[in-house]
């Protein structure tokens, strides 16, 4: 499910055009009769209990002007909380700062949500007045994310392997069985290519020139039926 996150600074300040922005590459993932709800919703004044309707219809409008302290932003809160339970996978915002007002809070933010697996999706990220510091923060801690994800899943399938073979079990893909000899005879007397020869032994073709290669570098006499990886 797609989400949208807007801040309002002051009282007056209109939703509509704002968004309009973000409901163009969010389209897709909603429904005609959300669309014109939130349109509908957004073209007048942003009540607490209009801010609500929306929220519902995973459009998450925090009012700055109501508190400034982020244990008070309860529509931020209400979207960390749907996203924990599923509700939203990608976040579709103006721009990165709309999540805070420093960058401290920012990143808090943004590793909350990449936590959580959601995509960040800032809409207006190279537009006039976006703050390239910020953008530059977000691409960082994505990037520390993304490695600090692929060390604990790297880690994890270690550990796995590791109390598998203590328990003398074989780790890896299991070996193919197939006679080599073969790989030769198709390959040198009836001329076939690569994939034909995978096709007819039931294995890949990188296999099959692997085997091709290992028995041509055998010094000895190949058995008729090898493994090979």
């Amino acid at each position: 499910m797609t989400a949208l996150f807007l801040r309002l600074t002051s009282e007056r300040q209109r939703l509509a055009d704002q968004i309009e922005e973000l409901l163009q590459p969010a389209e897709n993932d909603c429904a005609a009769s959300d669309l014109t709800a939130i349109r509908d919703l957004s073209s007048g004044p942003i009540t607490p209990s209009v801010a609500d309707r929306l929220a519902d219809l995973n459009v998450y409008i925090e009012r700055d002007h109501t508190d400034h302290r982020r244990g008070h932003s309860p529509m931020l809160q209400r979207l960390l909380r749907d996203a924990a339970g599923g509700r939203v996978q990608r976040l579709i915002l103006p721009t990165i700062p709309t999540l805070g007002r420093s960058i401290r809070e920012v990143v808090s933010v943004v590793c909350e949500l990449l936590d959580l697996g959601l995509v960040i999706i800032p809409v207006l990220a190279d537009a006039e007045g976006a703050d390239p510091g910020m953008t530059k923060t977000l691409r960082q801690v994505e990037s520390w994310h993304r490695e600090l994800d692929h060390e604990k899943r790297s880690a994890k399938i270690k550990r796995g392997q590791t109390k598998a073979r203590a328990r003398g079990k074989r780790v890896g893909r299991p070996k193919r069985i197939f006679d080599r000899e073969e790989v030769v005879r198709l390959r040198d007397e009836e001329r076939r290519s690569w994939p034909q020869i995978a096709q007819a032994l039931h294995i890949s073709a990188g296999t099959a020139r692997r085997a091709y290669r290992q028995l041509a570098a055998s010094p000895g006499p190949a058995k008729n039926i090898r493994e090979v990886a």
